[in-house]
């Protein structure tokens, strides 16, 4: 389609566009076009510049993106496939940002021209024939999902950013694009009360925060944009309160990104009611960039729990740039600033505020937390550095609503920067078909099997009803001089026993206990799965060690009646018929390896210590003492004894913590 040119420059522009996330002149709390055109001189500021021209420079090189075009991210599979995925949503999606900022702040005939030539491309059924991923189609017409609104938002955007540059005819084409392609199906969709509305997560913020913003930016340009206000604004408002007190967020660590798309919802809310409430001053986005920042492990990865990629940090570093600057909070602004990699979004460029001056959270965070809604995880360090920490122990009690595992009382440990007993993670490259299906715990993955956790009768834990598959923190105790330790409940989710219980305590700076507890109807098998970084060296007739980088782990593990233990060592895989995606390639193969240890009984007690130590450390030295053991690792003596009533950690020949074992699970071997 070819339009007559819009001859308007920047300095006849209406005072009304842009207005969302962006307004036209100097106005007190919003940042606008003039603000963008004074290019920053040092700092910060000027790093993410650099990013987002070197971003630009490359959208030049390509006409418009569809889902058969390789760019910088893509996906090769599913470029492969054609799929609009969510590499290829983000794709499209942050070439409109890009090339619409460019625009304002240049005037470049250039950026404008590929706005249009991408948004033409995006109406064009035959480039795109629909925009949806082609895993969501299963859902049933109309074809709109968490790729549609994300896409209408930014076509939204772009109308409204660049509005008196184009033309009457260019406003009205992308008005009825938008109406034709998201606003009407959403209508229809909506009608059908689907899954992600009856069920609220990540979809439901997508989708309402993404078509939100498409009715802001709009506004009377389209007739329904008051009614999609009045349907969407005070649900969007309501999901605040889905997180937990402390700001726990519905789903694991992995998925926090997604909190963005409230984050999104709230900035631009407060553009459009002209700063009438700020929704970031309010809980839960100060407690949920806490919740994240507490989850980050050095060095940057978030902890892997539920169905999260291993190895991979926060994907909104423009939400904790958001929340820090509207909370005036410096350690956030801290968090932003030692995570920062590369620029993630043109948004972090509108909300990083230069004047905010970065605190470290050094004796002003604890450096053990629990957080007792959804998950139910607790995270203990030995330090806030945010590059190597001597130790960092990791577990959870609970289950979110989303994207969960069978790893109910899942336990992990850190070492100076490396993963050393690990969460094996998710099914890479995508998702098999069946992953949410009755067939999903036939990957190790998602099951139990997966997982540093019990396993009796060689059956599943219960994960069903969601609310109720879960366990509970019982007792949470925390000294950042010394350590940490916590007790969970975890019999609601292993119906063939009567009783479940974990206990961790974490002693400063590499010495890591966990007391397994489990009393039957009857006797029947039971076994736990240490997953290690590396494939694990047995060390004497109970104990294992491995090493990864910087890090090595020296454990035993004990049944402390003095039942006899099978050790063995092997590996996952995923097996015929459970080894394709969903557009049925072959699933990557990483062999995670575990030791797995075994017993029968009717009342098991397993007793496993792992030390942590520098990789060019001698290996620590292990010995039996007076009702335990003892251990040298560098210049530092542990002592662990198990007494009737409570376990004793000492260091260095002085007693630091006492832990009290849980009713029922008293150790009466001794």
């Amino acid at each position: 389609m070819v339009f007559g040119a819009c001859q308007r420059t920047i300095r006849d522009r209406s005072p009304a566009y842009p207005s969302i996330f962006l307004v036209g002149e100097k106005t007190a709390g919003f940042t606008s076009v003039e603000d963008l055109r004074l290019p920053p001189q040092e700092g910060h500021q000027t790093v993410l510049w650099r990013d987002l021209k070197d971003q630009a420079r490359e959208d030049l090189k390509l006409p418009f993106l569809d889902p058969t075009i390789d760019f910088p991210g893509r996906s090769p599979v599913h470029l492969r496939h054609k799929n609009v995925s969510y590499d290829m949503a983000k794709g499209v999606c942050e070439r409109l940002f890009r090339l619409s900022l460019m625009f304002l702040i240049t005037e470049e005939a250039q950026y404008k021209d590929l706005v249009m030539d991408q948004i033409e491309a995006l109406y064009d059924p035959e480039r795109w024939p629909m925009w949806c991923d082609q895993s969501h189609m299963r859902h049933g017409e109309p074809y709109v999902d968490i790729r549609t609104f994300r896409i209408s938002m930014w076509v939204a955007l772009a109308y409204n950013w660049l509005h008196d540059y184009w033309t009457e005819e260019e406003r009205q084409y992308i008005v009825d694009g938008l109406d034709r392609r998201a606003i009407q199906p959403f209508w229809e969709k909506l009608a059908q009360q689907p899954f992600w509305y009856q069920h609220r997560h990540n979809w439901f913020t997508n989708i309402f925060g993404g078509m939100a913003i498409t009715a802001m930016a709009l506004g009377d340009a389209h007739p329904e944009t008051g009614k999609l206000l009045d349907t969407i604004v005070p649900e969007m408002i309501a999901f605040n309160d889905f997180f937990g007190a402390q700001g726990e967020f519905n789903e694991p660590p992995g998925y926090a990104g997604a909190v963005r798309f409230s984050t999104e919802f709230a900035e631009a809310y407060r553009y459009y009611t002209k700063n009438e409430r700020n929704l970031l001053n309010e809980k839960p986005f100060p407690e949920v960039c806490y919740w994240v920042l507490n989850h980050t492990l050095p060095p940057g990865r978030l902890t892997a729990f539920g169905d999260s990629q291993i190895e991979r940090g926060f994907s909104s570093m423009a939400t904790m740039a958001a929340a820090a600057n509207a909370n005036r909070d410096g350690i956030l602004q801290w968090y932003y600033l030692q995570n920062f990699t590369e620029l993630q979004s043109p948004f972090e460029i509108l909300w990083f505020n230069p004047t905010l001056k970065p605190t470290a959270p050094d004796g002003k965070l604890p450096l053990a937390v629990a957080y007792p809604a959804y998950g139910a995880d607790l995270i203990s360090r030995t330090s806030w550095d945010p590059r190597s920490a001597a130790s960092v122990v990791y577990g959870k009690a609970g289950r979110e609503t989303n994207h969960d595992d069978n790893d109910v009382g899942q336990l992990c440990i850190d070492g100076f920067g490396e993963r050393l007993i690990v969460d094996v993670g998710k099914p890479e490259p995508i998702y098999p078909l069946d992953y949410f299906a009755k067939t999903q715990y036939n990957y190790y993955t998602r099951s139990s099997l997966g997982h540093n956790v019990l396993r009796i009768g060689n059956e599943e834990m219960r994960a069903e009803p969601n609310e109720t598959a879960r366990g509970e923190i019982l007792d949470f105790w925390a000294d950042d001089s010394v350590g940490s330790y916590w007790q969970l409940d975890l019999s609601p989710v292993y119906e063939n026993a009567e009783r479940v219980s974990r206990t961790v305590a974490h002693l400063h700076p590499g010495l890591v206990v966990v007391h397994d507890y489990a009393l039957l109807a009857a006797a029947d098998s039971l076994d736990l799965r240490w997953h290690t970084i590396h494939p694990p060296e047995m060390s004497g007739a109970d104990g294992f060690r491995t090493r990864s980088g910087k890090a090595a782990l020296s454990a035993k593990v004990i049944e402390l009646a003095g039942k006899p233990l099978t050790f063995s060592t092997d590996h996952h895989e995923f097996k015929p018929p459970y080894h394709l995606t969903r557009q049925d390639d072959p699933l990557e193969q990483h062999y995670d390896p575990y030791v797995r240890i075994e017993t029968v009984g009717r009342e098991v007690a397993l007793f496993s210590i792992f030390v942590v130590s520098p990789a060019d450390d001698p290996d620590p030295v292990w010995r039996e003492i007076s009702d335990g053991w003892a251990v040298q690792s560098g210049d530092t003596d542990y002592e662990i004894r198990v007494e009737t009533e409570a376990i004793l950690l000492s260091k260095n020949g002085k007693q630091q913590m006492r832990i009290p074992l849980l009713p029922g699970a008293k150790n009466n071997s001794r």
